[in-house]
């Protein structure tokens, strides 16, 4: 895209950020990641976009990407290093559209190994081959980016008591699980796993709903990241990540 560009050290109004779908971290190697980028340009109109995306090839593979703005058109392609994806607006469309933290696009991608994964925006202001953000006049807007970052491990599934063991070798047990009755909306849901890994042992609690919302569902233990991915009456749901 041709466009002209700000110099640095000038405060462009221009955002674009990076989320995950339900705002999950965590995931096993068998599942679709699903990531959106939003846009603010802060009511300044809009006719295209770029965003480089900066990834391990090696621990991600991109399956796909989709606009979810009716009037742009999509393109992408991938380099050794990076995945290019292009928006441009229909040429049936007069006006440029002003985005205030809306989303731009939905990208897939699949995990290839457990760990990490750390998604950044390529962008310095002034370049003129990185991500942008092209008002009307053909000028680069993005004065900032938000990159993201999500872990890949090991799904588990603990009824109330039982033991298993990760393979970190981590021995996990569900020794409490306190979930209230459906009708309560304001009550909390608690959960106490029994951490045990090279003859120490740690206890940890997590909890959730209430009027707040979910207050805490992760932990980091025995150089392990623990999330909580789903609690009902019989047990839990967890995902366990080795950090690299």
């Amino acid at each position: 895209m041709i466009l002209t560009k700000t110099p640095s050290g000038v405060t462009l109004p221009g955002k674009i950020s990076l989320r995950f779908k339900d705002d999950q971290k965590s995931y096993s190697i068998n599942d679709n990641v699903y990531l959106y980028a939003y846009a603010d340009s802060l009511q300044i109109p809009i006719i295209g976009y770029d965003l480089v995306l900066k990834y391990d090839k090696e621990s991600l593979k991109f399956v796909q990407v989709k606009s979810l703005q009716d009037d742009f058109v999509v393109s992408s392609f991938s380099t050794e290093d990076a995945l290019n994806i292009t928006g441009i607006k229909k040429l049936s469309s007069s006006y440029g559209t002003i985005f205030d933290n809306n989303q731009l696009l939905e990208l897939v991608f699949k995990p290839k190994k457990e760990g990490r994964a750390n998604i950044e925006i390529d962008f310095t202001q002034g370049k003129s081959t990185d991500s942008n953000l092209t008002d009307e006049k053909a000028t680069d807007i993005l004065g900032s980016v938000e990159p993201t970052y999500f872990y890949v491990g090991e799904r588990l599934a603990l009824s109330l008591n039982q033991v298993k063991k990760t393979k970190s070798d981590l021995q996990i047990k569900l020794a409490e699980l306190i979930v209230p009755d459906g009708q309560c909306m304001d009550c909390i849901t608690t959960l106490k796993l029994d951490l045990m890994k090279g003859g120490q042992r740690e206890v940890v609690n997590y909890q959730t709903g209430g009027i707040a919302g979910s207050l805490k569902l992760t932990s980091n233990n025995f150089d392990n990241h623990i999330e909580i991915m789903k609690i009902n009456s019989s047990g839990a749901e967890l995902i366990i990540t080795k950090f690299n």
